[in-house]
């Protein structure tokens, strides 16, 4: 037993040298490979140098290829009345607002910089702008103009609570140099609505009765209060509570007579403000509610003459109101017009406007919902222009220039939006004469797709719908017996012909007849035409030569929506029809 012991120590000794032994020798074989690593032959190191330095020189050309590609993709105009995209933010852009004379528009960005821009030329391919930083910590919400177009006023949002500041330049008459002084801080207000969010900033030069010209400015927190202040000065005016909760925003009407709020509630309650004789502001009293909508008002303006107020409600509704009555009699606003929201989504629910903006003539409304933008008449309701995704995220502010703009030698109507995407567009106003064409909403347009294609069909793979989704109709006139069918079936796009105005009897080689129900006209420019069904398939139109289509002698190639159910229709060679077997009054008869 005791010889065992040596033989013991003796083959763990061995064993631990073995050990030690492969150990040193990893760790010298890493060791050396780190060493020769680092010992690279001198004219490699040149090459690899030269090679560095020729990258680096290579790299800002580079560089400023892919952003001169980058600002040509930025300003691809996908829709005709995109004008052109103002440059230079950094981040989420959260509010805009006109000049009083439209030649200046203030943005206020995520970045935490207001800028100014100047809209010499809305279709310049850069624009001067003055830029205003904040102070550390603050996020500008919202802006407003005051008295001119080199005093703005600035919501901004930090730790400590909402803030205002009124930003002027230390020349003002500075002229073309103007933009290289910097901007001061005229007057501040700090815990303007204690920790609460600023959500909306508007102002007017205020006209009504005893005021003297001077702008007003309403500003609403996310709570439920609203306050008034003086552009120039900063002193506040007066304040008001709408008890609703909380507010989507408020607005002040264009001669500063009236404040209205939208808030949780679906009334709408509207203060006037009282002037004194020496033009000061007396008091800000409540004067009437806007009462009829079944859900929560989204947001609402003032039409120019401020005697109108149109309202936007998660009840699918747009109202036109009539304030001016003698509420100090007890006279009560009367509801002028009543419009459904022409918004869809794909299953058939009708969606609520987010904003809305008011042309500068009255005539037309601009509303946005997400991302899509639209133009609607004032009058009718009908829908004049749709851009489904005019940004590329949700829209978070739109209004229109007060004042026409100049584009090349001819002076335009401008409405300018602003997005999540860190962009500010400047859009044309749409054509509001009859007869124009129309781009109605995309969100209810399906076409046929390889996802909604039925099985076994034997056709080619149909082609992905446009990226625009627009939808174009012609307002072509109709003879009066089918235009008397169509009012009385309820189609949309008679467009309020009368069918005793000889107008509707010019002839046309676009329509096509259908018998026993209206004439169906069809746009047959070259483009991806679109037309809404109501109540049935939605129909597409594209003259492309394809095979996915049914050519229709004479007029446009017709397409149907291949979704799969069981009202379908086959269509022997070609595509499947699928209609709406609802009971309702604006199904066709087809035989079979």
């Amino acid at each position: 037993m005791e010889a065992m012991i040596p033989i013991a120590l003796l083959t763990s000794l061995i064993l631990g040298a073995l050990i030690a032994f492969i150990s040193f020798s990893n760790y010298f074989r890493n060791r050396k490979s780190q060493v020769a690593s680092l010992a690279v032959p001198a004219d490699t190191a040149t090459s690899n140098s030269k090679n560095s330095k020729a990258q680096q020189n290579k790299k800002p050309q580079s560089k400023a290829h892919h952003h001169s590609h980058a600002d040509k993709d930025s300003n691809k105009r996908h829709h005709p009345l995109d004008l052109n995209t103002l440059k230079g933010h950094g981040d989420a852009v959260n509010g805009l607002c006109f000049s009083s004379d439209g030649h200046s528009l203030a943005t206020a960005c995520d970045d935490g910089v207001a800028r100014v821009f100047k809209l010499d030329d809305a279709s310049s391919k850069s624009f001067k702008f003055m830029r205003i930083n904040m102070p550390a910590g603050g996020r500008p919400t919202a802006v407003a103009f005051a008295d001119d177009d080199a005093s703005v006023v600035v919501a901004a949002q930090s730790l400590t609570g909402a803030s205002l500041y009124m930003y002027g330049e230390d020349n003002p008459k500075g002229g073309e140099n103007r933009q290289h002084f910097k901007p001061e801080v005229k007057w501040e207000q700090h815990n303007v609505h204690d920790k609460k969010y600023i959500i909306t900033l508007f102002g007017t030069k205020a006209t009504h009765g005893a005021a003297d010209g001077s702008t007003i400015i309403a500003s609403s927190s996310e709570g439920t209060d609203i306050k008034l202040w003086h552009g120039k000065s900063g002193k506040m005016l007066g304040n008001v509570d709408t008890n609703q909760l909380k507010n989507n925003m408020a607005t002040v009407s264009p001669d500063g007579r009236f404040i209205a709020a939208a808030a949780f509630t679906a009334d709408v309650k509207v203060w006037e403000i009282v002037y004194s004789k020496d033009s000061s502001v007396k008091e800000v009293t409540k004067v009437m509610q806007l009462k009829g909508h079944k859900s929560a008002v989204t947001w609402l303006g003032f039409t120019p003459d401020s005697e109108r107020i149109i309202t936007a409600s998660k009840d699918g509704s747009i109202r036109v109101w009539n304030i001016n009555v003698r509420y100090h009699l007890d006279e009560d606003p009367k509801t002028l017009k009543v419009f459904p929201i022409p918004l869809h989504d794909s299953k058939g629910t009708t969606l609520h406007y987010d904003r809305l903006s008011v042309s500068p003539d009255g005539k037309i409304l601009a509303v946005s919902h997400a991302s899509l933008l639209q133009w609607l008449s004032v009058e009718t309701g009908e829908v004049l222009d749709t851009a489904d995704k005019a940004h590329d995220g949700d829209i978070t502010s739109i209004a229109w220039a007060p004042k026409s703009i100049p584009v090349g030698d001819k002076r335009v109507t401008i409405l300018a939006t602003s997005g999540v995407d860190k962009k500010v567009k400047l859009w044309t106003g749409p054509d509001d004469s009859p007869g124009a064409v129309r781009r109605l909403p995309g969100p209810r347009i399906v076409l046929p797709t390889k996802k909604n294609r039925l099985e076994g069909d034997p056709r080619p793979e149909p082609r992905d719908p446009p990226s625009d989704g627009q939808v174009r109709i012609r307002y072509i006139p109709f003879e009066p017996y089918a235009a008397i069918c169509a009012r009385m079936l309820g189609f949309p796009w008679l467009d309020g012909k009368d069918p005793a105005d000889p107008v509707s009897k010019r002839p046309t080689e676009d329509v096509l007849p259908w018998p026993d129900n209206a004439n169906m006209a069809f746009d047959l420019r070259p483009t991806e035409d679109v037309l809404p069904w109501p109540g049935n398939a939605n129909m597409a139109f594209d003259l492309r030569p394809t095979e996915d289509v049914l050519p229709w002698s004479g007029n446009a190639n017709m397409t149907f929506d291949l979704r799969s159910t069981e009202d379908v229709l086959l269509w022997p060679g070609n595509a499947n029809m699928a209609f709406d077997l609802r009971p309702t009054k604006d199904v066709l008869p087809w035989l079979g």
